[in-house]
């Protein structure tokens, strides 16, 4: 399965971001993808990388297109 690359810290703060944007603790979000808290944690935390798949369907919950989420700085 292929994987997306994104910089750990950008992933960490615009992971983050998003999830507190919409109100959401790691559970529910890491419950939506399939994960246990401890596995979005490091997914969040830049530990491990985000699948394609995954990706999309971050995409799908927060409403926005996968590249708003690579292309993000965080902000």
């Amino acid at each position: 399965m292929w994987g997306v690359s994104m910089g750990k810290e950008q992933k960490k703060k615009t992971l983050k971001r998003l999830r507190e944007e919409k109100g959401d603790s790691q559970k529910v979000v890491a419950e939506y993808l399939g994960y246990s808290q401890g596995g979005y944690n490091l997914l969040e935390n830049g530990k491990r990388g985000v699948k394609a798949k995954d990706l999309q369907k971050l995409a799908e919950y927060y409403g926005i297109s996968s590249d708003q989420i690579l292309l993000s700085e965080g902000q």
